[in-house]
């Protein structure tokens, strides 16, 4: 069974993007993360030769890179470069880095972020992504503000091979049944391939009451992994729970258990249908 880690290199990004409920600010050698009210003291960033030391128990292991912005942490195509051949790795960036330097071997897909105002790079940087072979899509944030700019995004996508995700903005106290013809007329365009509209998302978000009563595979095949080396069993859990401790030490495994958490997340890592 392969491990996956949802692995946070650094929480920086130089983004302010009004939809997100995550900031961070320096605190000493580390940073301070504010998320939906609640805030959480990280250490330093862990030196990547360290992180292929610690992850070099998990084999083989996933590595799904996320943030913050991945891109803003120092070494991250070495650390890539020098991932086992064994291992695996994805990424979700806003992709307005240097991405020049980083190959798609063992690349299982590159998840980039579109944030409108930085068209120029953003669009340069997929054209070097599709001629370096990486299986690219581009994630949309939709609201009723920016419909406009969503549908003249996914025609410049379209002229590339990248595929699609429109993501209707999940947000304290944002109800889409409000704007249903909107929701209506985006989701449409979902052809199950070329583009993908995100509806498992309920229409009214209500902070942590997303009732989750399937089981799931976190904290057991599937862990969060934060710069300092500070591993969660869900993003949720972040928020509402203690950690699991540190990646040097012993990761407890424990068998699928239906979650009792509610969730403001969707959960795409369910138990199989089929026996493990």
């Amino acid at each position: 069974m392969k491990t996956t880690f949802i692995f946070i290199p650094s929480w920086t990004c130089q983004l302010r993007c009004s939809y997100c409920d995550y900031a961070t600010k320096k605190r000493g050698d580390g940073r301070e993360l504010t998320a939906f009210g609640k805030k959480i003291k990280i250490g330093p960033e862990i030196q990547w030769p360290v992180w292929l030391y610690l992850l070099n128990r998990f084999r083989p292991y996933h590595v799904d890179l996320t943030g913050g912005e991945p891109l803003r942490y120092d070494g991250l195509e070495d650390f890539m470069a020098h991932l086992p051949v064994w291992s695996t790795w994805g990424i979700t960036s806003n992709t307005l880095g240097n991405v020049e330097g980083f190959k798609a071997v063992n690349n299982d897909g590159w998840t980039a972020s579109y944030h409108y105002h930085s068209d120029k790079k953003f669009f340069e940087n997929l054209r070097i992504l599709d001629k370096g072979g990486f299986n690219v899509r581009v994630t949309l944030v939709l609201t009723p503000e920016n419909t406009d700019k969503v549908s003249m995004a996914i025609e410049k996508i379209n002229k590339l091979r990248a595929g699609v995700n429109i993501h209707p903005i999940l947000k304290q106290g944002f109800d889409w049944g409000k704007h249903s013809q909107i929701w209506d007329e985006f989701k449409a365009m979902d052809d199950g391939k070329r583009i993908l509209f995100i509806s498992d998302i309920p229409t009214v978000f209500a902070d942590l009451e997303w009732p989750r009563p399937q089981a799931c595979h976190a904290g057991m095949d599937y862990f969060i992994l934060f710069p300092d080396g500070i591993v969660y069993r869900c993003y949720t859990m972040i928020l509402r729970g203690k950690p699991l401790g540190h990646i040097k030490e012993v990761v407890p495994y424990k068998e699928p258990q239906p979650c009792k958490i509610r969730c403001q997340f969707p959960c795409d890592l369910q138990v199989p249908k089929e026996p493990m």
